[in-house]
């Protein structure tokens, strides 16, 4: 895992270098669930051995074609299970 992480730091930190980081964070694995039930809305915790979404990076690119094509280069694709979700942001 420590590996990973290291990779994962380089491969950020040459997206920065390059102009194409805007930011990212780590996010917590504590959090809340809300989800709407008969009308009411139910907090629950999240479940820490449910999450996928561990954090995000926001990058500059023309399109998201080219986004998938940055993010295909994450070295920690080399760690079985790892997942990348491309989005765009809506403005």
């Amino acid at each position: 895992m420590q590996i990973a992480m290291e990779k994962g730091s380089r491969f950020i930190m040459q997206l920065r270098a390059q102009g194409k980081m805007i930011d990212g964070q780590a996010l917590e694995h504590s959090g809340v669930l809300l989800e709407k039930k008969d009308n009411l809305i139910i907090k629950n915790a999240l479940n820490r051995n449910s999450v996928d979404v561990m954090s995000y990076i926001r990058i500059t690119t023309g399109n998201l074609d080219e986004a998938v094509e940055i993010a295909k280069y994450d070295p920690r694709f080399d760690q079985p299970g790892w997942k990348i979700e491309v989005r765009q942001i809506l403005a």
